[in-house]
């Protein structure tokens, strides 16, 4: 069992506790604590809380490609799957904030798999942020999502590829930065000769510089701009295009190691300074790639007496020891390699206070407290109080001897993982805080991978056997996913998050945690102070002293269900209405019904899953007539969308080494080849392809013909779920377009540059009821149906254009069906309601090719991720099997196996295994 803290240790810790106060203490002191416990214990009973983390088949993607997934979702008390929820919802936002795609996913005991195909149509070069959240996990803030950042490229034969170098020059008045350059093709790895360039750089919404230039006959260009002093160098970004053709360009962000650009923060230990009192303060400085930048300087008083001096240890970050005097003010001065020197000043001294030292780093057994306090305070009483996510684990009362209080606690009290130590005064008010890391060598997951075969050759079949067991070497059954990709083509960072990092430590923090498998490779003391530097300088994401009432405004999805609310006049809720649940589900009638309750509330649980799902909701009076109350369903509520993270990616034509180069034109091959095909669904050789050509007959529409240009499918519409058509249609690239359009200053709807001459409901036309009464009423009478109908009614759009030779122009027409059938008036009948939850994503299978003995296979393979296998579960052995084929060229492969056991703890290991060329055999 992992190591965690129960309620029944505070049980006998109050009672040891009781007993052992001091005389001196307050007659209610016993009785406080007990309430701060009860009170901490009974907002976790309301609120507990999810972490999540995602398993992906590789760390980049190319448009065409696929993002494959394995979700893990547990409670943060316990790192048990999740009591919480059923589904889990995953999006993918560009990097201007917008909502791309939108999947939801049913989770089995914390536990799910999903896709994300990456079509050209409605991907770009870009970078991309991909977050996963329960309707649950939004009760506790964006942090408590799992978010994680990638570019996606869009490869082609024209696609540039841009190595460069940047040099800096320090002026009396700024920073001269000079960019030299050299632009080739990816397509043959030509030189981009004699190329007429614009050049434009940006920083803070503003132009700093745009020019044009020519390249070299080598592909070579050289420019400059200049940054004032005042200038931070942060946010700057270049865009490098054709003079004549802005769609072939680059855009790339700008990275600058200049002093005015890092930004650097300097964190007291607790909160503040405190005058007279040994104080550690911690220090932290991130460039504007959003990683840690490296640096020393020297501490000053406002006589620039240098008290001490300070260098980071890793990552940028470090501390140092300062004991402040009230009289004084201070200031830290860095310094830079070249001389330039950099003033920030230091919090403002309290000349009264208490700070709270904790010494993690020295004794691998035990933690140092020690609580100083200046003599105001000397004499009240504390109280001590530690605890992990979601649970309390060790709590104490303490007072002050002559301003001070030193103990030593075993860290075998405290819980596995990020602990938060925190002092609060006798009216149970955060004084300071401060956060640990306990490692505990239980916790981790051993994983053995082993290939059948030592030897292994080109579209060989390969087994990989597995084994998982404790840290006692006993077999356990695990719950794991496994990657395989190619070496050639896909490059994993070596210290990236992985599923046990991201438990015990990302998911706890606020913010990104650069390498954080790193502070996992040991236990070397550089290793273990690294860390205590991470946790004084990065925020937690658990329970808030300051705000123990918080208040669940989003329910958990804790199946697949459909729920809701009858309300009848004036929104009462009505008891007794009969609610009966009809759908189609694989060809079989589904009817369900029960009775709305005191409340007025209905529930329909454990529905059979579906991708499509639509219900039918009826309600009746208890004679069985249609009542005419009303209905509310408790509907998912996605998370709204916030500013992105500022760290941004370097585009794969930045600087690419061999890995990215042979990726990206891999990528650009199979994205040809998989418009032929879908994943998953071969079943033989593939065929060469055909190209089938006919002409679409056109159709009369209203009293003129015209043809389809788009069908939206029913499909594709119940991914909208309850959007107007016209939020619809204008967001999802059917083109509608609303305003003045051509020469005309009159607003009016046009699609894809086509005037919309009307509206065709069921065969009806909006128009039919349109009445003249100024110039933008026809524009408002379309509006007026677009904006009051909602796509949860449609069944089908299609797009239709025509000629019309009476005004010598082409038109639009939307083609609209709708579920009543009724025309553009249409209406449910009383007491009848259409429901469509979020549509389901239901798992489909990784693509894998068969390669048959003593038959030849002409079509390349293009796989960059060689096998994902999401769910594989050792038995009672701790054992399993998967197996693949190999690709068709000798390689390395990196298998990554990442996976949980039943019982909190996590696993990950990589390993390679080699193909090797067959032998020939001479004749």
């Amino acid at each position: 069992m992992p190591a965690k803290c129960c309620y029944f240790k505070f049980i006998a810790l109050i009672l040891a506790l009781a007993i052992t106060i001091s005389a001196r203490a307050q007659p209610n002191a016993a009785h406080g604590l007990k309430n701060l416990i009860a009170e901490t214990k009974a907002y976790y009973d309301k609120h507990p809380a999810e972490k999540i983390y995602l398993h992906f088949d590789k760390p980049y993607y190319a448009v065409g490609d696929t993002v494959w997934f394995k979700a893990y979702i547990v409670m943060a008390a316990d790192n048990m799957p999740t009591s919480k929820s059923a589904k889990l919802h995953v999006e993918l936002i560009n990097d201007s904030s917008k909502l791309i795609q939108q999947i939801t996913i049913p989770l089995i005991s914390g536990t799910g798999q999903g896709y994300i195909p990456l079509e050209k149509d409605i991907i770009n070069n870009g970078t991309y942020t991909l977050r996963a959240y329960t309707s649950w996990s939004q009760n506790f803030g964006y942090d408590n999502f799992f978010t994680t950042r990638f570019y996606i490229g869009k490869p082609g034969n024209s696609s540039w590829l841009l190595t460069n170098t940047v040099n800096l020059t320090n002026l009396p008045d700024g920073t001269e930065i000079e960019l030299t350059g050299r632009l080739k093709t990816m397509q043959g790895n030509l030189a981009v000769a004699n190329q007429p360039l614009e050049v434009k750089v940006s920083g803070s919404g503003k132009t700093i510089l745009k020019n044009r230039l020519t390249t070299s006959q080598n592909g070579e260009f050289k420019f400059s701009f200049r940054l004032q002093s005042e200038g931070t160098g942060s946010g700057i970004s270049v865009d490098i295009s054709e003079a004549k053709n802005q769609r072939q360009h680059i855009t790339f962000p700008l990275n600058l190691d200049i002093p005015q650009s890092i930004d650097v923060q300097f964190l007291p230990e607790g909160g503040y300074l405190v005058a007279g009192l040994l104080n550690k303060v911690a220090f932290k400085a991130v460039g504007t790639d959003g990683l840690g930048k490296d640096v020393k300087g020297i501490i000053v008083n406002n006589k620039n007496e240098t008290i001490t001096q300070f260098s980071s240890a890793k990552f940028g970050m470090g501390s140092f020891m300062l004991v402040p005097n009230a009289a004084e003010s201070y200031t830290a001065v860095l310094s830079s390699p070249n001389g330039d020197t950099r003033r920030i000043t230091l919090p403002k001294v309290k000349e009264s206070g208490i700070v709270m030292r904790v010494e993690n780093t020295v004794n691998p057994d035990s933690v140092y407290l020690y609580v100083s306090a200046t003599p105001d305070l000397a004499r009240n009483h504390y109280v001590f109080i530690t605890q992990i996510r979601d649970s309390v684990c060790y709590a104490t009362e303490i007072e002050l001897t002559n301003g001070f209080y030193n103990v030593r606690i075993p860290k075998n009290r405290l819980g596995k993982g990020i602990n938060q130590l925190a002092l609060l005064n006798a009216n149970n008010q955060l004084l300071t805080q401060r956060l640990i890391f306990i490692d505990n060598p239980t916790g981790k997951l051993n994983i053995d991978i082993h290939p059948n075969n030592t030897t292994l050759h080109p579209k060989d079949s390969i087994a990989i056997n597995l084994h998982v067991s404790d840290n006692m070497g006993k077999s356990v059954r695990g719950n794991l996913s496994v990657s395989v990709t190619s070496d050639d083509l896909v490059k994993l960072a070596k210290y990236s998050d992985n599923i046990f990092s991201h438990m015990l430590l990302s998911a706890n923090l606020k913010g990104y945690v650069e390498n954080a498998a790193w502070y996992f490779k040991d236990n070397s003391k550089e290793t273990v102070k690294a860390l205590d530097n991470l946790l004084l300088t990065q925020g937690w994401v658990g329970f808030n002293w300051d705000n123990t009432n918080t208040k669940q405004s989003f329910i958990a999805e804790t199946d697949n269900g459909v729920r809701g609310k009858v309300t009848g006049l004036f929104g009462k809720p009505s008891s007794g209405v009969k609610v009966v649940l009809m759908s189609a589900h694989n060809g079989e009638l589904l009817l369900l019904d029960t009775v709305s309750d005191e409340q007025g509330r209905f529930a329909f649980t454990d529905l059979p899953l579906s991708d499509t799902a639509a219900y039918t909701v009826k309600l009746r009076t208890k004679r069985g007539g249609s009542s005419g109350s009303n209905l509310q369903f408790d509907d998912f509520e996605p998370a709204k969308l916030v500013s992105l993270p500022t760290r941004q990616i370097m585009p794969w034509q930045v600087n690419p080494d061999s890995t990215m180069i042979n990726y990206a034109v891999v990528s650009q091959q199979q994205a040809k080849k998989f418009e032929r095909i879908k994943a998953g669904e071969i079943k033989g050789e593939l065929l060469n392809e055909v190209v089938i050509k006919s002409k679409v007959s056109p159709k009369m529409i209203g009293s003129f013909f015209a043809a389809p240009k788009q069908v939206i499918s029913e499909k594709e519409l119940i991914k909208a779920k309850r959007v107007s058509l016209f939020d619809y249609l204008t967001g999802s690239g059917a083109g509608l377009y609303s305003g003045p359009f051509r020469l005309s200053a009159n607003r009016v709807f046009s699609i894809k540059g086509n005037f919309l001459r009307d509206i065709i409901v069921d065969g009806r036309g909006v128009s039919q009821n349109f009445v003249y009464s100024g110039p933008n009423s026809f524009y408002d009478h379309l509006n007026n149906y677009l904006q009051a109908t909602m796509v949860s009614d449609t069944k089908k759009i299609a797009i239709y254009t025509g000629y019309i030779a009476a005004i010598n122009d082409v038109v639009a027409y939307l083609v609209i069906t709708t579920r009543g059938g009724q025309g553009p008036l249409q209406k449910s009948p009383v007491g009848t309601f259409v429901y469509r939850p979020q549509p389901m994503q239901l798992p489909m299978d990784f693509y894998r090719p068969r390669y048959l003995p003593n038959i030849k296979t002409t079509e390349p393979d293009y796989r960059s991720t060689i096998h994902w296998e999401p769910n594989v579960f050792t038995d009672s052995d701790g054992r399993a099997t998967i197996s693949f084929y190999a690709a068709d060229k000798p390689a390395t492969y990196t298998v990554t196996v990442q996976g949980a056991d039943f019982n909190g703890h996590f696993g990950y290991k990589t390993t390679s295994i080699t193909i090797s060329p067959k032998a020939v055999l001479k004749q």
